[in-house]
């Protein structure tokens, strides 16, 4: 067990390194916040360490996982694939111990081969971790999403036969519906009852809605009505 004061003035702010960018990130998740500070624990030996802080009559845990291992994993409906690597040279690290977990129990385990590699087949929640420990005592984490509703749904792509048009041109229009039952397959749709609309660019219904059977991979010819032959504004 160790103990050490640290002046909190002279922590550094927690932020990303220069030249760190995830181009369309929608969590933000490497943006400065305000009292997110860096608190040097030193050089430790590979292993799982709890923190403790104290500042007043306020205390802050966490824990602390020291690995010279990284796991890379790549996660499907019902299987995931761990690769263990070292974090400095890249080499395989086999003899790594592996848990899956949805954070309740552990879904299953197993131990990577000579390539480093694993295979684990279970479901796949919507969130997992992977937690894992080298031969050498490090102790590594790895967060996976797996967003299954995303996938099985049924989806529909419209296409206009040209992709610009002159004002008074006739515009067609290909629907195709396909219902997806895993990321690789799909079948036609089920021909569900849809509605189409047109809509002016100034955002004005130029069409009443109209119910039509569409059936996958079949075109849609669509008559303009009078009022949606295109014009100039």
């Amino acid at each position: 067990m160790e103990q050490f004061r640290y002046p909190l003035w002279q922590a550094k702010p927690f932020e990303p390194q220069q030249g760190v960018k995830l181009e369309g990130a929608s969590s933000n998740f490497i943006s400065p916040q305000p009292g997110n500070i860096y608190i040097p624990l030193g050089q430790q030996e590979p292993g799982l360490y709890l923190v403790e802080a104290m500042v007043g009559g306020y205390r802050a845990t966490t824990v602390v996982f020291v690995s010279d291992t990284v796991a890379l994993s790549k996660v499907s409906g019902k299987e995931l694939l761990v690769w263990t690597a070292g974090k400095k040279q890249g080499e395989a690290k086999p003899g790594s111990e592996i848990l899956w977990t949805d954070g309740l129990g552990v879904m299953t385990r197993g131990v990577t081969d000579d390539s480093g590699t694993l295979q684990l087949q279970h479901i796949s929640p919507e969130r997992s971790y992977i937690l894992g420990k080298d031969a050498e005592g490090g102790v590594f984490v790895s967060e996976n999403f797996f967003y299954e509703s995303e996938i099985y749904n049924t989806r529909l792509y419209i296409f206009t036969d040209r992709p610009l048009y002159r004002a008074g041109d006739r515009v067609d229009v290909k629907v195709i519906g396909r219902e997806f039952h895993d990321p690789l397959h799909s079948s036609p749709s089920s021909a569900p009852r849809r509605s189409f609309r047109c809509w002016t660019p100034t955002a004005v219904c130029c069409k009443p809605s109209m119910s039509r059977w569409m059936r996958a991979m079949a075109g849609r010819e669509v008559p303009p009505a009078r009022k949606c032959r295109s014009r100039r504004l």
